[in-house]
């Protein structure tokens, strides 16, 4: 599923314009983009949590840190993935 299934899979189940369903699939996205690249956990109940986490690059002279997002999947989705 893509973004554009995404948002016609919202319109039909909230039985609103395809149009308000965009603007609200991207004020969704934009404000965990927003959150997590302040360094503010996004945790939505039976999904899961995105945070912003370290990841060790090894260069020739010196390891440097980048900033990485992470994604734990709940419970409630990893047991729907079984």
């Amino acid at each position: 599923m893509n973004k554009q299934n995404l948002v016609e899979t919202v319109s039909i189940n909230a039985r609103i314009p395809r149009r308000t369903a965009m603007l609200i699939v991207d004020s969704v996205f934009n404000t965990i983009v927003n959150c997590v690249a302040e360094g503010i956990a996004v945790d939505i109940d039976g999904f899961g949590i995105f945070t912003i986490g370290a990841r060790t690059i090894n260069g020739a002279d010196v390891a440097r840190k980048r900033a990485v997002v992470t994604f734990i999947a709940s419970s409630d989705l990893r047991t729907a993935l079984r």
